[in-house]
């Protein structure tokens, strides 16, 4: 591990951190880590080591928070200077060097949480990407919660500051994104930092600020709202799997501009049915019972009925990993197989082989970047579902 991670603060900008539950991944000399992960990105629905697009679509407050209308983009607030702290980095990306765009930047703080490799390179490649073909400028900025570090949030007694924008004093960012970890969000006691996590997430979701939870992210928000995250009964959810998008997801969905007219024909959104496909790499799950008050569950499936929550204003969440690429979980079963996770946490029926097997596959990761940054352009914070 240190081997692999005993990098400067610039090149640890580029290095690739994987998955939950993972403490070894091996290095392959002759290939860097940002060469072998290099995204290549189509168009319609997308092999799953494509990166998914995004829509110029921008939802502004409306009274039903289920539909509202889907104008331009201008009603985006400006962000103040953000400071330059020792305690996080500030990454100039491709989509800031892109021509003149129409609208403000994104500000999007990074919460990096503890494994073998960093997640952070994996979400600029997967919005990067995409931001460019609306000439939307992001900054990024990356904390490491397990060294003190979390993300300033606004002050609460400027009346001015509230949700994720406000023009206070403080930093202000569009959004946070919470990382996957190896860690569980029960092991609070050998890992205070895990806490103070869940404390900050509840403090944002207070304050209205957007916030996206991936993997061991959606554990953290789901716990500070008063869930219970356990291990997984059920087994190790590794691989492509397809869920159904619930009633309440479809409608946010299509809230957001995520119907197929809206889309321009740059990636196919999933069919009548609403089925999604997404690669998975965890051994822990929401409790199906403890759904946390205001929150709605995206669908699952048997092994994990929530797969992503939502509360249609600045919470969202994803079960599985819309940024890894298909060698990202080749390489996380190699490790999860070394620590003996694997195979034996896998589900009846569902070997190795058919993990494997499962990543030639298509998922909908474009179609969810297009999801993802229309919610963190999204300005209507007045009210929850």
């Amino acid at each position: 591990l240190n081997g692999l991670c005993k990098t400067s603060q610039f090149v640890r900008s580029s290095s690739i951190k994987f998955c939950h539950h993972l403490s070894f991944l091996p290095i392959h000399t002759s290939t860097s880590p940002a060469a072998r992960f290099q995204p290549h990105y189509g168009s319609d629905r997308v092999q799953a080591n494509q990166s998914p697009a995004i829509t110029s679509s921008h939802i502004p407050h409306h009274p039903d928070p289920l539909h509202r209308p889907v104008p331009s983009a201008h009603n985006l607030r400006p962000r103040t200077q953000l400071h330059s702290q020792l305690s996080h980095r500030h990454f100039m990306t491709s989509s800031e060097s892109a021509a003149p765009a129409s609208n403000p930047p994104l500000h999007i703080a990074i919460l990096n949480c503890p494994g073998t490799c960093r997640y952070d390179p994996l979400y600029k490649q997967w919005i990067d990407a995409v931001a460019t073909k609306l000439n939307q400028k992001i900054i990024w900025e990356v904390y490491d919660p397990a060294d003190g570090a979390l993300p300033p949030l606004p002050d609460s007694s400027d009346p001015d500051s509230t949700g994720s924008g406000g023009q206070g004093s403080e930093a202000r960012y569009d959004g946070y994104i919470i990382s996957g970890s190896r860690h569980g969000v029960y092991e609070q006691e050998e890992h205070p930092w895990i806490s103070e996590l869940c404390q900050w997430a509840n403090k944002a979701h207070l304050l209205k600020c957007k916030v996206l939870g991936v993997c061991f992210g959606h554990q953290v928000i789901a716990k500070a709202l008063g869930g219970t995250v356990t291990v997984n009964p059920n087994g190790f959810e590794i691989g492509r799997h397809t869920f159904t998008a619930s009633n309440e997801a479809i409608r946010y969905f299509e809230r957001l501009g995520m119907s197929n007219a809206e889309l321009d024909g740059d990636v196919a959104p999933p069919g009548k049915d609403w089925k999604m496909d997404m690669l998975y790499v965890h051994g822990d799950y929401l409790v199906p019972e403890e759904l946390p008050a205001g929150m709605f569950s995206m669908g699952g499936t048997d092994m994990s009925p929530h797969n992503g929550l939502f509360n249609g204003s600045n919470l969202l969440t994803f079960q599985g990993h819309p940024e890894f690429l298909p060698e990202t979980v080749d390489l996380c079963i190699d490790a999860l197989t070394k620590r003996d996770i694997l195979p034996s946490r896998l589900p009846d029926g569902f070997g190795i082989d058919k993990v494997r097997e499962s990543l030639s596959q298509s998922v909908d990761a474009k179609w969810l970047g297009y999801l993802t940054v229309n919610f963190f352009r999204d300005t209507a914070l007045g009210s929850d579902l």
